[in-house]
């Protein structure tokens, strides 16, 4: 049943006097007599060792003082020896009498080992034992009386007994008062155990609601609604920063789109302009030299228009492998992932190119493995192999071998190119992969392809590279490769 802290405090502590005075009072009702004999018949038993340790052939002062303390205690003593003569009473003035009274009538009683005999009436308590006690071949009889007839006694005994009693009724209160004591400082420990966690930021914490206590229940529901409404503060900051770390990531992916876009732009005006520069020149001269001739000599006019018309023509394939890189950039943006075979779509560029290879006649060594798969832009993949194959096709002479290869290593596909022919300048194997870089001998193209397949290949999780060999070059590049 729930109620209040301040009650259940309260009855507490009306249980505790209870139990402390009640306890004790119960527990000097049931065993107050039984413990006050016990203590009499103890100190009997210990009265007949000390005279079993008195020489009762004489007896001296100091034994005499022994016995009188034992009589202050309310003890009566009456010893005689084996004749029936008196040794020592008690009452010194009518001994005979008391030996008549407490041995003689009662001789049968007497033992080698006596036990303390009890009685008691409705006024008064005895113990009595009754003993024999051998010294130097003599038997002596011994008697010995307590009767509790004054309060003293009483009061002694009583005292002693009380302090057992709140004793053991304290230890019990104590333990009972432990116990509910405990029950009441749970509930306040779950909390600070909750409000520690809250303070680390864990904010699932909270308390449960079912206690005894109607103040700790309530305590409880409004320390749980706190931590439910920081929760959500929390989770709406955490979804607001969220919002505004995607906001921030859109609007820097579109500022370095605009500006990628305008560097393209930028570097595709400049490169235009300086390509252009060149073979602009040179039909000025053609034309003045035209100019100069004026019809006087038709072989030099046809010359000089035939020059004309292939500088035009090297314009028009200028312009557009300079626009590639564009088509390219947009083209990369709408990559449709397949899963393809390398091996089949080499062997269809292959047969595609196979005219121009006998034109040139080149000899083609194929190594394909088959099941290389991967996860890749099929367009893109044509592009980036055609682009190895021709640029193998330009430095290679006419009769020399070109060996392309398609093969898997570990979780890598690889395709390779090689080629017979001049290898490549140390000096220009870090800048092949340039944009528009043109290395020598490369005077008719702007110097596209490789960067090309640089950009494809890493769009595509892969890797790009080239070697000079012992007679020619090798290109290759790496894409992962797609489990079965």
């Amino acid at each position: 049943m729930k109620g209040k802290l301040k009650t259940n405090l309260m009855i507490m502590e009306l249980a505790f006097l209870l139990i402390v005075v009640g306890g004790s009072i119960l527990v000097y009702h049931l065993f107050a007599s039984s413990c006050y004999n016990s203590l009499k018949a103890r100190m009997v038993r210990e009265a007949f060792q000390d005279i079993r340790e008195i020489d009762l052939s004489g007896l001296d002062e100091e034994d005499q003082q022994v016995l009188e303390s034992y009589e202050e205690e309310s003890f009566s003593f009456t010893i005689a020896d084996e004749d029936l003569q008196p040794v020592y009473v008690t009452n010194a003035q009518d001994s005979e009498h008391m030996v008549q009274k407490n041995i003689r009538l009662h001789l049968e009683e007497f033992e080698q080992n006596p036990q303390v005999i009890q009685t008691s009436s409705r006024n008064t308590e005895r113990s009595r034992l009754r003993g024999i006690l051998t010294q130097d071949g003599i038997d002596y009889y011994v008697c010995i009386k307590e009767a509790n007839n004054g309060m003293s006694s009483a009061l002694f005994y009583t005292e002693r007994f009380l302090l057992l009693v709140v004793a053991v009724t304290l230890l019990l209160g104590s333990f009972v008062m432990y116990i509910l004591g405990r029950r009441i400082a749970k509930p306040i420990e779950k909390l600070a155990v909750v409000s520690k966690k809250l303070a680390e930021h864990d904010f699932s914490a909270r308390v449960k609601e079912e206690t005894p206590y109607t103040e700790v229940n309530e305590l409880a529901r409004n320390f749980n609604a706190m931590a439910d409404q920081i929760q959500y503060y929390i989770q709406e900051l955490e979804k607001r920063n969220t919002e505004l770390e995607c906001s921030n990531a859109h609007l820097r992916e579109q500022n370095e789109r605009t500006e990628g876009l305008e560097r393209m732009r930028q570097e595709l005006n400049a490169n235009i302009s300086h390509e252009l520069k060149t073979p602009l020149a040179i039909i000025a001269s053609q034309l003045e030299m035209l100019e100069l001739l004026e019809g006087s000599r038709p072989e030099k006019s046809s010359y000089y228009f035939s020059s004309i018309q292939e500088e035009i023509q090297k314009m028009a394939d200028m312009i557009q492998d300079l626009l590639k890189i564009s088509e390219t950039g947009h083209e990369l943006e709408r990559l449709e992932w397949r899963e393809l075979d390398l091996s089949e779509i080499t062997e269809y560029l292959i047969l595609k190119y196979d005219a121009l290879f006998r034109q040139k006649r080149i000899k083609r060594i194929c190594r394909m493995e088959q099941g290389c798969r991967i996860l890749a832009d099929q367009s893109s993949i044509e592009k980036a192999i055609s682009n190895y194959m021709l640029n193998a096709f330009r430095h290679a002479a006419a009769g020399e071998k070109i060996m392309i290869t398609v093969e898997r290593q570990g979780d890598q596909v690889y395709f390779r190119v090689y080629n017979d022919g001049a290898g490549i300048r140390q000096e220009d194997m870090d800048h092949i992969w340039e944009s528009y870089y043109q290395g020598e001998n490369q005077e008719n193209h702007a110097g596209l392809g490789l960067y090309i397949v640089k950009t494809i290949v890493l769009l595509h999780g892969g890797k790009y590279g080239a070697a000079n060999k012992e007679k020619g070059v090798e290109f290759w590049f790496s894409l992962p490769a797609c489990e079965e």
